[in-house]
């Protein structure tokens, strides 16, 4: 009867430092995701992923606007599409 006891106190005991480390992460995250400060974890859980999508878009972006720069900055962009500059310039 005491082993058991004694499992079922440890247990306790991992479940217990589990919920905390869950709520450490959860704060941490918080504080990460702008306007995550205070919102409850299934709305934190929705706005990260929100939030994560907004910036895989800005790094497609920038990713897409490099490359425009470095066929401008070799001359391949103005070389090869002049129609494209003669509407432009109108």
């Amino acid at each position: 009867m005491e082993v058991s006891r004694c499992k079922e106190m440890s247990g306790e005991k991992l479940r217990r430092r589990r919920r905390r480390s869950v709520r450490r992460k959860v704060k941490k995250l918080q504080r990460l995701i702008p306007g995550g400060r205070g919102l409850q974890p299934d709305r934190l859980f929705l706005r990260t992923a929100d939030y994560i999508l907004h910036l895989r878009l800005q790094v497609n972006v920038l990713q897409a606007l490099s490359k425009i720069y470095k066929l401008e900055s070799s001359g391949f962009l103005f070389a090869y599409i002049p129609s494209v500059l003669s509407y432009y310039q109108k």
